[in-house]
């Protein structure tokens, strides 16, 4: 996963910032990789306990073929992710 974010650029990244009302890492990282239909890589779908932020590495191809990579960046904000 690593290797294929390197070679897609800086000019492939879209950024975003988002407030989601899920109270846990856990949950976050489940409804994430559900609703985006993607394969998690890397192990980034296990959560060390006690960790306040996280990284998921996603992969999977969309309508047209196209290969889509994400990195979704989250941390707890109170009891929100």
């Amino acid at each position: 996963w690593s290797a294929s974010w390197e070679e897609i650029g800086a000019e492939n990244e879209l950024e975003d910032t988002y407030t989601l009302l899920i109270p846990t890492l856990e949950k976050c990282v489940k409804k994430i990789i559900n609703c985006m239909g993607m394969q998690a890589f890397e192990r980034s779908d296990k959560i060390p306990e006690g960790k306040a932020s996280h990284a998921l590495y996603l992969a999977g191809v969309y309508r047209g073929g196209h290969d889509v990579l994400v990195r979704a960046k989250m941390a707890l904000g109170g009891t929100t992710v």
